[in-house]
């Protein structure tokens, strides 16, 4: 598409300035697809960067603490963001949506004031390497890289990934089968965070002088790469590989929007558009009767659909228990499971048991 419209956003010099772009918009997108995962939303994303951002920017050799130390503090502060959403989210029981925008707009505040309203310049130094390029490929790029490749190998890989999944899946099978629900919801958040305050670290350095609020712009973006990426907002699925990809696919549209002289509204509809089709797609998808059509062909339900998904029911609690077993009999812990998913408030139970 981009070589028939813009041919230009082609070439090496475009490419080169869009992979850092991507990049960013990658490791908040991962940020993003964790937490969608745990079926919440993050909305502070934007806080988190910008305030991260604002750190590196108002860095001075006087502060004692080395650049690695003004680094590791923004990403600190990211984490900080994430855990006080969790804490919100969970403890005072309010809806992710809500407190992450409240969230976003307290951490937005302490960031103007903290900054002074100045974007503050980073170490020369940091820019240089930030902008800086390897066997021609971006360091940026090269980083989101590396973190892309660590988080998806350990969600896919580790324990406490296939764990993270399954509390995604059905946090009240999870809390049945023994797994701590809440300690892997809190940590989706803060690492969410954490994320976020990578993202500003990277913001500041290509920059040098990044706006005070430099990250809203990647609010609605990190959500459409999540959910272009596969990402269900039901919880349970999702792809960070896919996510990075979607995210260097938003910003080659955005680079062709620009190229064509587009405004940033035009790309903020883009974005919005992004996530309606993926949404969209995916209903779709799901309303047709694939598990009718599959048994006439004696073959499966296409992955992913909502009948694939409702075939693989029965055995979900099987998987959780064979990826997140955590002691005590299969069979018992399976039929607690199904009755959790059945009777979550255990109701019916208590009924049958009068009855008897």
């Amino acid at each position: 598409m981009s070589a028939v419209f813009a041919g230009s956003s082609l070439s090496q010099i475009s490419l080169l300035t869009m992979l850092p772009y991507a990049a960013i918009l990658a490791v908040a997108g991962l940020g993003q697809t964790l937490v969608i995962q745990q079926r919440g939303i993050d909305m502070s994303v934007p806080a988190g960067i910008s305030l991260a951002a604002a750190i590196v920017g108002n860095y001075t050799s006087a502060s004692g603490l080395g650049l690695a130390g003004v680094v590791a503090l923004a990403v600190l502060a990211g984490a900080g963001v994430g855990l006080i959403n969790a804490l919100v989210i969970f403890k005072l029981n309010v809806t992710p949506l809500i407190a992450t925008l409240a969230v976003s707009t307290v951490v937005q505040g302490y960031t103007l004031a903290y900054s002074h309203g100045r974007a503050g310049t980073a170490p020369p130094e940091f820019h240089n390497f930030a902008i800086g390029t390897t066997f021609g490929v971006p360091h940026l790029f090269v980083i989101a890289t590396v973190i892309t490749a660590i988080v998806a190998w350990v969600v896919r890989r580790t324990m406490v990934g296939r764990r993270l999944v399954a509390v995604g899946s059905g946090a009240g099978a999870a809390t049945v089968i023994g797994i701590r629900v809440r300690r892997y919801q809190f940590g989706a958040y803060v690492i969410a965070g954490a994320l976020s305050g990578v993202c500003g670290v990277m913001v500041a350095g290509y920059l040098s002088s990044p706006a005070v609020f430099v990250g809203n712009d990647y609010m609605m973006a990190s959500v459409a790469a999540g959910v272009l990426g596969g990402t269900l907002l039901s919880g349970g699925i999702a792809s960070f590989l896919s996510t990075s990809v979607a995210a260097i696919f938003l910003s080659q549209i955005n680079m062709l929007l620009q190229n064509r002289g587009a405004p940033f509204s035009v790309q903020l509809m883009v974005q919005a558009a992004a996530i309606a089709v993926a949404i969209g797609a995916k209903s779709l998808l799901g309303g047709v009767p694939w598990r009718k059509i599959a048994r006439r062909q004696g073959t499966s339900p296409p992955a992913g659909t909502l009948e694939q998904d409702g075939a693989a029911e029965d055995t979900h609690d099987v998987s959780i228990l064979k990826d997140a077993a955590v002691g005590g009999s299969t069979a018992e812990t399976v039929s607690s499971a199904r009755t959790e998913r059945v009777d979550p408030t255990g109701e019916l139970h208590q009924r049958g048991s009068d009855i008897g």
